[in-house]
């Protein structure tokens, strides 16, 4: 496998494995491309497949990197005042502004306090 009509700053994103392998007769192989997504945009690029003594098969690679985007509802929460032994609850928002789904944890809480949920999915937009 190799790569063509792709930026060489671009090429260093690209994974195609296995790079070379010979098939038993009547055999499948799995061959599988990776894409490391650090630059945000669109990206496409062509994989050629080389047989020896045959043809050449191409295979068109194409997507979209997108950044995470979120917000949350507020940046600040007042518990305001609050009886000894008491509880008190409030609720904020976290919002993704993203296309892709949004995944996250509560890594720390302070003593006393507590988040549910703890962790989730938050969907992205269409």
């Amino acid at each position: 496998w190799h790569l063509t009509d792709v930026d060489p700053e671009l090429q260093q994103m690209f994974d195609i494995c296995p790079k070379t392998v010979t098939i038993p007769p009547n055999e499948r192989l799995a061959v599988t491309v990776s894409v490391l997504c650090e630059t945000v945009g669109a990206f496409s690029a062509t994989a050629v497949c080389s047989i020896d003594q045959g043809p050449s098969y191409k295979l068109a690679v194409t997507g979209t990197v997108a950044r995470e985007a979120f917000h949350f509802e507020r940046t600040e929460l007042n518990i305001g005042r609050v009886s000894f032994r008491g509880t008190v609850q409030h609720d904020f928002v976290l919002h993704n502004d993203g296309p892709l789904p949004l995944d996250f944890n509560v890594l720390e809480v302070a003593a006393g306090l507590s988040v549910e949920p703890e962790g989730g999915t938050v969907p992205g937009r269409s």
